[in-house]
């Protein structure tokens, strides 16, 4: 109930980012993902080049700071009955594991976004909410997964753009209680030159990584903006499911009904193949 209320508050006063596509009505990964394809396709196309940055947070969800979020939630004019309960619902929250039959002892949760529950999501949706407003750059989210990115022609000034907005999303993650993981995130460089320069961005002193090709949200996106390698991921777990079917039909040859294993594994290939399909003819 107190969920489906702060959801139509956020949504009918359009208090969420217009990036944001996570947990919403009528959004999906697809929308996130075609912000960059776009961007990244008119690039080329004009001869220019892409500079995107790949943020990972390191346990987004379990490192949500409660203090701020509760002042972000009093920013966005949540008051009252609203606002005291999500603090109640918050405060003193306990974790205990189990292993076999034996239990940890328990220890009351500093941080954290409760999951399994309407409410949990919206909560980290309004926590990451002013990230993009921190950068300068174009960018997409989706839940924890942020990109932002610089299109141009000259390399050198889209690398000075993204240093200047990896920073801010730098200080913005220890401002809200977040860390970014260097290691995980990425910089790839759009381009239809044959030897692109290589990147240097860093974080706090150490470089993040500069890749020819990144997964974001299930898509393998590739410096030279084609899907190559995302296609040959695709058939490939397509036959892999195609030949468990094979193998495991037996005496199933025939049948009017096929066993519900192999519709679970035709439902997982249809999936497959509809998950990005809209770059497959690019």
């Amino acid at each position: 109930m107190v969920g489906q209320c702060l959801k139509w508050y956020l949504e009918y006063h359009s208090l969420l980012d217009t990036n944001q596509s996570g947990f919403r009505a009528r959004r999906r990964t697809t929308d996130h993902i075609l912000r960059l394809h776009d961007a990244v396709q008119k690039a080329l196309a004009n001869k220019h080049n892409v500079l995107a940055v790949f943020i990972d947070i390191e346990n987004a969800y379990d490192m949500v700071n409660k203090t701020v979020l509760l002042s972000k939630l009093l920013a966005l004019d949540i008051t009252g009955e609203m606002l005291r309960f999500i603090q109640s619902f918050l405060s003193r929250r306990t974790l205990q594991i189990r292993v076999g039959s034996s239990l940890s002892s328990i220890k009351e949760s500093a941080n954290g976004a409760p999951q399994g529950i309407l409410l949990g999501p919206l909560l980290f949706s309004v926590m990451i909410n002013d990230v993009s407003r921190h950068v300068f750059s174009s960018s997409a989210l989706y839940a924890d997964d942020f990109c932002f990115w610089e299109s141009g022609s000259d390399i050198q000034l889209l690398e000075a753009r993204c240093q200047e907005s990896l920073s801010k999303v730098a200080t913005w993650c220890i401002n809200s209680g977040f860390c970014i993981s260097p290691s995980k995130s990425a910089a790839v460089l759009f381009s239809r030159k044959r030897k692109p320069p290589t990147v240097r961005l860093a974080l706090t002193n150490v470089l993040i990584p500069s890749k020819r090709d990144y997964k974001d949200l299930g898509i393998t996106f590739q410096s030279n903006g084609l899907y190559t390698t995302h296609k040959q991921n695709v058939v490939a777990k397509c036959h892999k499911r195609l030949n468990m079917m094979m193998f495991s039909r037996g005496t199933s040859r025939g049948q009017a009904n096929p066993p519900p294993h192999h519709l679970q594994m035709s439902r997982a290939i249809g999936l497959g193949i509809r998950h990005g399909g809209v770059f497959f003819l690019c």
